[in-house]
């Protein structure tokens, strides 16, 4: 805040996705070093999307992708917490899946992933601009970890189609110098 650099809040392996008190924080840190915003102001907040026809296939087919990423990133620390019994278990596929670990489902309701057929990661999306209203810019990722590129290539494209033009209709267009 002090520099000018926006602030960001992590996608699918923060557990809780944006909260409303580290918004709140930003907004009072942007505050304190004279910048006065909307809640969401100078800040990006990270999601994971998996599109499907329903959420529940979204959700099945995402648990793998949170599974890669939990191996991946709770020893770095970056899934809060696990304790060191969870941490250990992730080394061993027998001990993993039994471990309480971050589930998908647990991803979908802290809102962090957004899972479903695109029009409910539309309403997703429009809520939290609703609850953020100085919130401009989102991280979208549909690319996960181990996951084939044709895939993701589908992903991006059908986001690009069918969510993506909701919101671009919004995007704010620089004035030209003339």
């Amino acid at each position: 805040a002090k520099h000018g650099i926006k602030g960001m809040i992590g996608g699918g392996a923060a557990s809780g996705g944006a909260s409303d008190e580290v918004v709140k924080r930003w907004q009072e840190t942007l505050a304190r070093y004279g910048k006065e915003t909307e809640l969401g102001g100078d800040l990006i907040i990270s999601f994971s999307v998996q599109l499907a026809d329903t959420q529940q296939k979204a959700m099945d087919e995402a648990r793998q992708w949170v599974e890669e990423r939990i191996k991946m990133f709770g020893p770095l620390g970056f899934v809060a917490g696990l304790t060191p019994e969870q941490l250990e278990a992730l080394a061993d596929p027998r001990r993993a899946r039994s471990a309480g670990l971050p589930t998908i489902e647990d991803g979908v309701r802290s809102g962090s992933w957004l899972c479903g057929p695109p029009e409910l990661v539309t309403e997703k999306l429009l809520e939290i601009q609703d609850k953020y209203p100085g919130l401009e810019e989102v991280n979208i990722g549909v690319t996960n970890m181990g996951m084939p590129l044709k895939a993701t290539l589908e992903q991006l494209e059908w986001f690009g189609k069918e969510v993506m033009p909701r919101f671009t209709a919004q995007a704010r267009v620089p004035a030209s110098a003339d």
